[in-house]
């Protein structure tokens, strides 16, 4: 017995169990067990959260959570009283409170703003949209609205548009009959670079009744008067300058014509209207018959 004793003093080591590695101590069996405690703790907190990931029961878990916070904000008072709005011109009261999906009393806790700031930025007029909770019972709102920039005519279709192309479903067209007109499908999202282009020249903007997008890649301008003016696919803004100058040179607006067109480089073209036209002929007609009456006088 004493030579056994002799043997473990020998293999066991002199050293404390606190000052052993961790190793050691699984050699010698003197691990501390808290170790192993946590992580069959943090082993099985796992498992119940994934499996209830992959399950149903991570849903109810959260809606457990949910309904336990709106039960206590209950208790402490943290409902709902008052709902603050600034930005608002155009939105109705109802559609926003509407998307806000609150009512006075409901919890505080349980409200979500991002939802309810996504919500809110799914009314046309509405761009942008912040959502806050002011504790103790106030919603904080602010929107940023749309403006209305054109109307837009697609087949027979009209619609208001913003500078962005967006459609202000909630506009009646009759009465913003003051905006300019774009016409054609592609023509919304180009409307604000036309008008802004023709808009250096004031003479010429309060000339044009339309904007017609051709094909999507092209423009036409419909002035009041009647004429045409046929834009090219490249150098509008160039395009613009020569027409402005041409007219207030000459007139050219001003004259009975139908038609201007800068497709053609290097060249503008004009139509004349019928009856120019025919009035050009008759006087051309009666220039050649007097010349030629005074060639016969000569001979």
């Amino acid at each position: 017995m004493q030579s056994v004793a002799r043997k473990l003093l020998r293999r066991s080591p002199k050293k404390d169990v606190s000052e052993r590695g961790f190793w050691q101590n699984c050699k010698y069996g003197t691990v501390d067990m808290r170790w192993f405690a946590i992580a069959s703790a943090a082993f099985l907190a796992a498992s119940f959260i994934y499996g209830s990931y992959i399950g149903d029961g991570f849903e109810q878990v959260k809606r457990s959570l949910r309904l336990g916070a709106a039960s206590v904000s209950g208790v402490v008072g943290l409902t709902v009283a008052k709902v603050t709005l600034t930005g608002r011109a155009r939105a109705s009261d109802a559609e926003l409170l509407a998307a806000l999906d609150i009512q006075r009393g409901d919890s505080m806790l349980k409200f979500d703003t991002d939802e309810a700031r996504a919500r809110l930025e799914k009314i046309g007029w509405v761009s942008k949209a912040s959502v806050h909770r002011l504790f103790p019972n106030t919603v904080l709102i602010d929107i940023e609205e749309r403006s209305p920039f054109a109307i837009w005519q697609r087949g027979g279709r009209l619609s208001i548009i913003d500078k962005k192309g967006t459609t202000l479903g909630a506009l009646r067209v009759k009465d913003h009959g003051y905006l300019p007109l774009v016409v054609g499908y592609g023509a919304e999202n180009k409307a604000q670079e036309i008008y802004s282009q023709i808009a250096v020249y004031p003479g010429l903007k309060s000339l044009v009744r339309a904007a017609i997008r051709v094909a999507d890649r092209r423009w036409n301008l419909r002035l009041l008067n009647g004429i045409t003016v046929n834009l090219p696919e490249t150098g509008v803004p160039e395009a613009l300058a020569q027409l402005a100058k041409l007219d207030e040179d000459n007139g050219l607006l001003s004259r009975d014509i139908v038609l201007v067109d800068f497709r053609i480089v290097d060249r503008v073209t004009i139509r004349l209207s019928d009856e120019a036209a025919q009035r050009r002929a008759a006087s051309y007609s009666e220039d050649a018959a007097k010349s030629k009456r005074a060639g016969k006088r000569k001979t």
